[in-house]
């Protein structure tokens, strides 16, 4: 080898120097995409366990969907096994029985249910009822016994014992016949009243509700038995059979 064709020393340090330069560099470089790829990672971790989680919520809501609507759909089959409901609500703040069936006493109080009875059976004939087969028929009375005591005593209507006959004579007439005494305080008829209507009106067995008052605790508001939201153009009207009787209510003891 020629002494012209041998690298210098200082030539071949600037070789070394720029080699580990570069190797430096380069280090450098992949320890900084490293890390990028790792905070990369992490967020694509977050993100995948964020979605998993609102997976698994949709899922259990889902499940609770579904279980509730097994559940709805087999009470509607429990409440399909079940005879339809007539109930009658009678607001005894408002009526009191006639004085020739309170004065019979218990025999009265047989036939002032009987006469209910007959009078709403009548009215329920003209609405083809009989389609649903055989029907449960209840009656609640809400009164104040003390007030009712105390008014039909006062104005010599009938004596106590005959009162209390004609109470004994009602209930024991069905099973399904209620005196119900409220007490003695201010509206306790009308909220048990509207507690009655909001429970039962949800019943899907419940087929009609009479109520007997002079005024309906629910106003305009109510839907058994006020104005038919779909005016004279009422399919049901036409055909005779719309619930809503253009703000009449039934009258069971006038």
């Amino acid at each position: 080898m020629n002494n012209g064709d041998q690298f210098k020393p200082s030539e071949i340090d600037d070789d070394i120097e720029d080699l580990s330069t570069a190797t430096v560099k380069r280090n450098v470089e992949l320890e900084n995409r490293v890390s990028e790829l790792e905070v990369e990672l992490s967020v694509w971790k977050q993100a995948h366990s964020v979605a998993l989680e609102a997976s698994e919520r949709e899922t259990k809501a889902h499940n609770v969907q579904v279980t509730t609507l097994n559940r709805q759909i087999s009470n509607l089959d429990c409440f399909r096994n079940q005879n339809p409901l007539i109930l009658c609500i009678v607001n005894g703040d408002e009526n009191v029985f006639i004085r020739d069936l309170l004065v019979q006493g218990q025999q009265g109080g047989r036939a002032a249910a009987q006469q209910l009875t007959k009078s709403i059976a009548e009215y329920l004939s003209n609405e083809d009822v009989h389609v649903f087969g055989r029907l449960s028929f209840w009656i609640t009375v809400y009164y104040n016994k003390v007030q009712w005591d105390d008014l039909l005593r006062s104005n010599k209507i009938c004596t106590s014992e005959q009162f209390e006959g004609f109470l004994s004579g009602f209930s024991q007439s069905s099973p399904r016949f209620l005196m119900v005494d409220v007490g003695y305080y201010k509206d306790t008829t009308d909220s048990k009243i509207k507690e009655y209507l909001q429970t039962y009106t949800r019943f899907p067995q419940t087929l009609r509700i009479f109520f007997c008052g002079v005024h309906c605790p629910y106003g305009e508001n109510c839907c058994w038995g006020h104005t038919c939201p779909n005016g004279p153009k009422c399919f049901h009207l036409s055909k005779g059979k719309c619930w809503f009787k253009g703000g009449k209510l039934v009258k069971c003891l006038s």
